[in-house]
């Protein structure tokens, strides 16, 4: 799995929400050591364990000039082995035992019954992604600045077949020299967000309730949204940095 990066606060907070178990190298010594020291969740630091059985480096990205942060790996096939050497509970929560998110029948899909999207950038600041969608695969095909964005293994475009925007307020933090933000992972009733599949868009709001909730998405009428099955794009960036066109 890579490139593993460093922790920042929110990144725990989201994956609490799932009950899942969080996996990072390196951390922000500020606020993101406070978070995690005081929550409830199983994680594991590159920086800990070293490069070794359970971490390394990705040769081909070094060779490739990538700088030395994008080029750590966690061994994913090493995950049963990691838990149990470090006897991390394995079952699931009794309230995270449904399904991530609300999700139509089995062999079932339905295009949102919004907009045309055939197209779509996401802004984050100095980089963005598009999306093409692909009407026969009934996938958006992901682009990196308009570049396809492929998994380097496979040599694969990286496809989805939902495309999930939510917008969030972001702000630097206070007397920060490194540029670290602030971001509001509560949402809310007046969270504006996008649901986008099928070369459809629906306007949604979004809301994680408290640190161990899951994200929840909402329609125009207040219910929960129902997502087609397959792969999601979640993407959180500033108001107004999502286009799309038909």
């Amino acid at each position: 799995v890579c490139s593993v990066r460093s922790c920042r606060y929110y990144y725990p907070i989201l994956a609490v929400g799932f009950d899942a178990v969080y996996v990072h190298w390196g951390i922000d010594p500020t606020i993101a050591t406070e978070t995690i020291n005081s929550m409830e969740i199983d994680h594991f630091d590159a920086d800990y364990y070293g490069t070794g059985k359970y971490f390394g480096r990705d040769k081909d990205r070094i060779n490739a000039g990538y700088a030395w942060e994008h080029t750590g790996v966690f061994y994913g096939t090493k995950v049963p082995e990691m838990l149990e050497d470090s006897n991390v509970r394995t079952d699931l929560k009794e309230d995270k035992m449904g399904t991530a998110f609300k999700f139509v029948e089995m062999d079932k899909n339905a295009a949102p019954s919004g907009e045309d999207a055939k197209n779509i950038r996401v802004d984050f600041g100095a980089n963005y992604s598009t999306f093409s969608y692909d009407a026969d695969k009934h996938v958006y095909m992901k682009n990196y600045q308009n570049k396809p964005h492929m998994d380097c293994k496979t040599n694969e475009q990286l496809q989805f077949e939902n495309v999930i925007v939510l917008e969030a307020d972001i702000s630097l933090r206070p007397n920060d020299v490194d540029g670290h933000k602030l971001i509001n992972w509560e949402g809310g009733e007046n969270a504006k967000g996008y649901y986008i599949s099928e070369g459809k868009m629906v306007p949604i709001t979004w809301s994680k309730a408290g640190m161990y909730d899951p994200l929840k998405f909402f329609d125009a009428n207040g219910n929960e949204l129902q997502l087609n099955r397959g792969k999601s794009y979640i993407a959180f960036t500033y108001a107004g940095n999502c286009k799309v066109e038909g």
